[in-house]
């Protein structure tokens, strides 16, 4: 299987420290977020990830260029944001056979994507993605779906202000299978939102997995120190190349 690392987003909500750092590289405890996601997919047997940079990228880059990930990484670098679901349908040829997984880079939780591997397995065949959920109390800043009992979402809401019930959410995590790229149309627009063109054209088409854990979106300060104070990511393993990679990233950014 390949993996699709969502990694390009401007992270406006997380200033002013995506002033200096790209929303990916936020330090949890050290250690940039998005060494926690190519380790778990690497130990999850995932050795061919594509990664989508824009904002700050250089940095992106730089860190990808110096560590153990190089050989197993592919950087598409855009100019101009194409949006979630552009970056999938851009980059069709390199997914295109077979399923593929999909996250957005910017979520923090406890890795364990065996239980989502497993639950899209065991889909119904006719299915052709699956979704990691999690229970929130924000739901209004989340795209909030209903489950039916043979675990296929029946309906997505996203980020509906008027929600403000304890509720199953998406945690903007996915397998896909390659029959996905039916539901792009050939003519749309470069720019191609998951949540708000695609997701909504496949409700009774997705599988539902549930997380009993947290999921943490470092989408906000508040999140980013949340992180770093869970007891799930006080200790990890921080290779000593990677580490090494790590400091050329934090030099370049003090000298700027």
């Amino acid at each position: 299987m390949k993996a699709l690392l969502l990694a390009g987003g401007n992270g406006v909500r997380l200033k002013p420290l995506t002033d200096f750092f790209p929303k990916c590289l936020a330090p949890i405890n050290g250690r940039p977020l998005l060494d926690y996601w190519i380790s778990a997919l690497s130990q999850n047997g995932i050795k061919e990830i594509l990664l989508n940079t824009h904002h700050l990228n250089h940095l992106v880059e730089s860190y990808i260029e110096n560590s153990t990930w190089n050989s197993i990484i592919t950087i598409a670098h855009e100019p101009s944001l194409l949006g979630t679901g552009g970056t999938i349908l851009q980059h069709k040829s390199f997914f295109e056979k077979g399923d593929f997984l999909v996250a957005h880079a910017d979520n923090i939780f406890n890795f364990n994507l065996k239980e989502l591997f497993v639950s899209h397995k065991n889909r119904k065949k006719d299915l052709v993605a699956t979704m990691l959920t999690f229970y929130t109390d924000e739901p209004q800043n989340c795209g909030v779906v209903s489950i039916d009992d043979n675990l296929v979402i029946q309906k997505f809401d996203e980020k509906n202000p008027l929600l403000t019930d304890r509720s199953l959410a998406n945690a903007a995590i996915y397998v896909f299978s390659e029959l996905i790229y039916d539901h792009f149309e050939t003519n749309e627009s470069s720019f191609i939102d998951l949540s708000l063109d695609i997701i909504p054209k496949i409700v009774g088409l997705m599988n539902g997995c549930i997380h009993s854990g947290e999921i943490i979106d470092i989408g906000s300060l508040e999140a980013w120190n949340r992180a770093n104070f869970h007891s799930e990511f006080q200790t990890s393993e921080f290779l000593e190349q990677n580490q090494a990679a790590w400091n050329i990233v934090l030099r370049k950014i003090a000298s700027s």
